[in-house]
């Protein structure tokens, strides 16, 4: 697995990095503003929950302004699924505020 600090590590950065090795895996976070999950599939997000019961794009994006706190990545191929990817592009971001 992967672990470190928010005030370390942007998410956004660490997510890019898994994103260009296309791994599986599900990355815990747990921060300042949100507490919750963001499941991968080949690199791309496909699926983002909070333990406050949000999910989705919003979800996703409020994980994201983490400044502080850890995350945690554990990889798991066998975690490919048919899920739809989330729409993560600055478009779709700007529309979830």
């Amino acid at each position: 697995g992967l672990h470190g600090k928010l005030d370390s590590f942007a998410l956004e950065d660490v997510l890019q990095v898994l994103s260009l090795r296309r791994v599986s895996g599900t990355m815990r976070v747990d921060g300042d503003r949100a507490q919750g999950a963001i499941s991968l599939m080949e690199g791309t997000p496909v699926r983002a929950e909070m333990d406050s019961g949000e999910s989705g794009e919003a979800a996703f994006f409020l994980l994201l302004e983490n400044c502080a706190g850890e995350f945690t990545f554990v990889q798991d191929e066998s975690a490919r699924t048919a899920e739809t990817p989330l729409r993560v592009d600055r478009e779709s971001r700007d529309s979830s505020r």
